[in-house]
């Protein structure tokens, strides 16, 4: 690594041997991440391509300077294996994050840590940290988001396929996540296809209390295990917590066996606000829950009728729920409310289940609108490494990431 003393940007690539001060002298992305070799305000650039291996971010930003880890502009950077985040201030955005080494995804071994599997996830620790615009699949778990991380926020990320399959059920949630002080926010995220829960506020003796989710999507958790159990979308679960705010979020699931949405199991929670929630499978709530405020709220299937709910998530693009009640082969999106998307534009329809292969584009007519094929013959779902895929959610139920063609 190259000295400096003032924020520089840092190049890495996966053969990368150099310096690391120019993208033709890049280095490679452990040093690069190497407290000695990064400081406060740095930007750390990665070129597309896979870094294999297991990666820890140790060095702090501050709330002023933070360190940034991005992709460089057009490029698509993977890392197949693990990530750490122990640096407070630290802003990792861009980077699709996996597993393709798995050599068994059903086990014997009964609980969370049997020996036999090969546990690769992220874990975020750092205090002020991001986690943004990251693809986060095939992980034994989906980000594990733990109490030092005061006031830390995942943001707009696409989560699905973490696992694995025990004697005693699925396990491997969306995102896992405690905390004590300060408020988490995770906000415009895509969580499905798990193993076990999607997102799981949970403690039983310490504390999960202090969040605020909004605006995301999550359905078919646990659908990847044989397991009728574990099927929460959403789980908040605390030892007499407090504080939860869910705004806008968006449910789903094609076989409800358990509780697709639930805040409280052994204790109510404190200081629930639940504001526009479509939570169209139920919401159970446990008898002592404190209700500061419910409103606008979904919480039983429709017997016909559409619900479309589009997210901007930046000028020109979207996060879209359809909930295809009426079982038609088509639906009409409006994009109106994407403002920087004009008449005329080709934007990609890309189906979540398959995110990679299941793309098509159109054109926006007159009123900035798009009629979206909803027929299962003609939508795909991509299989988990070492696993089968589960059915797919068409026709009663699509998610798509809509963006501009430039």
């Amino acid at each position: 690594m190259f000295v400096h003393t003032e924020p520089s940007t840092i190049y890495v690539s996966p053969d990368g041997t150099g310096d690391g001060s120019t993208e033709e002298t890049s280095t490679e992305l452990q040093n690069a991440l190497s407290p000695t070799g990064v400081i406060p305000g740095d930007s750390i650039i990665l070129a597309g391509g896979t870094y294999y291996g297991d990666y820890v971010m140790q060095k702090d930003g501050t709330q002023i300077l933070p360190i940034t880890i991005s992709a460089k502009a057009g490029e698509s950077p993977k890392i197949d294996g693990s990530l750490l985040i122990n640096g407070d201030n630290v802003i990792w955005r861009g980077t699709e994050i996996m597993y393709s080494g798995w050599t068994k995804r059903e086990t014997l071994i009964a609980g969370s840590s049997p020996s036999d599997i090969q546990f690769k996830t992220i874990t975020i620790n750092g205090a002020g940290s991001y986690l943004e615009d990251c693809i986060i699949h095939d992980l034994a778990q989906g980000p594990g988001w733990w109490a030092d991380a005061i006031n830390s926020k995942i943001r707009r990320c696409i989560i699905y396929n973490n696992g694995w399959e025990g004697p005693d059920r699925g396990h491997g949630h969306s995102v896992y996540t405690q905390n004590n002080t300060g408020i988490k926010t995770i906000e415009d995220c895509i969580l499905f296809q798990s193993f076990s829960t999607g997102l799981k506020i949970y403690t039983e003796g310490q504390y999960a209390q202090g969040y605020l989710c909004r605006r995301n999507i999550m359905f078919n958790a646990a659908i990847l295990s044989s397991r009728d159990d574990y099927q929460m979308n959403e789980w908040v679960q605390d030892h007499y917590g407090t504080g939860y705010t869910f705004e806008d979020e968006h449910t789903y699931h094609s076989d409800p066996t358990f509780d697709p949405v639930r805040i409280g199991l052994y204790d109510g929670a404190g200081g629930v606000t639940l504001r526009d929630c479509y939570y169209p499978e139920g919401l159970v709530l446990h008898e002592d829950t404190e209700i500061l405020e419910n409103s606008g709220g979904t919480y039983t299937k429709p017997e016909s009728g559409k619900h479309i709910f589009v997210n901007p998530v930046s000028e020109t693009k979207a996060h879209v729920a359809v909930y295809n009640w009426d079982l038609g082969d088509s639906v009409v999106v409006d994009l109106s409310t994407v403002t920087g998307l004009s008449i005329g534009d080709t934007v990609s329809v890309k189906n979540v289940q398959d995110l990679f292969v299941d793309i098509v584009e159109l054109v926006l007519d007159a009123d900035k609108k798009i009629t979206v094929d909803m027929r299962a013959v003609n939508h795909t779902v991509a299989a988990p490494v070492l696993w089968d895929a589960p059915v797919t959610t068409f026709p009663e139920f699509g998610c798509f990431i809509i963006e501009k063609v430039v």
